[in-house]
């Protein structure tokens, strides 16, 4: 089975794929690890770290769609996470994923934040606010 894990930044992916490695012993794939990997092999790679999540996404999602095709042909389990899996990928009736035979190993988690959240974690991030932290520039 591969199960997709997807969402905005900071609705916890990462702690659920890894709470779920831990209970069933299911390898994950973080698909920044898989973004900064690319990236750094190549830098000509046809997308940047500080590029959109809608062009990054695009970039990935082949890559993406054939390393879930090969586990599913060898019947290997797979959690996938992270915010590039957008939800047009998985809603085109071209894609090969949307075959019968690919489609039942496939799971979709899509992780959202309440509308409660804003207000409860406005107080601790507000201190925050003004703060600025420049990212690392990305080398080889």
């Amino acid at each position: 089975m591969i199960m997709l894990i997807s969402g905005n930044s900071s609705t916890g992916k990462t702690y659920m794929a890894q709470r779920l490695l831990e209970k069933y012993h299911v390898p994950y794939l973080s698909i920044d690890h898989l973004k900064m990997g690319l990236y750094r092999a190549d830098m000509n790679c046809g997308f940047t770290p500080m590029d959109s999540t809608e062009d990054i996404g695009e970039k990935l999602w082949p890559i993406l769609k054939g390393i879930m095709m090969t586990n599913i042909e060898n019947k290997q389990n797979l959690i996938i996470e992270g915010c590039y899996i957008l939800p047009h990928h998985l809603e085109d009736n071209g894609v090969a994923l949307q075959r019968a035979d690919y489609c039942r190993f496939l799971r979709v988690l899509n992780l959202i934040h309440t509308a409660a959240f804003p207000f409860q974690h406005h107080s601790p991030s507000k201190r925050y606010r003004n703060t600025y932290v420049p990212r690392r520039e990305y080398c080889r």
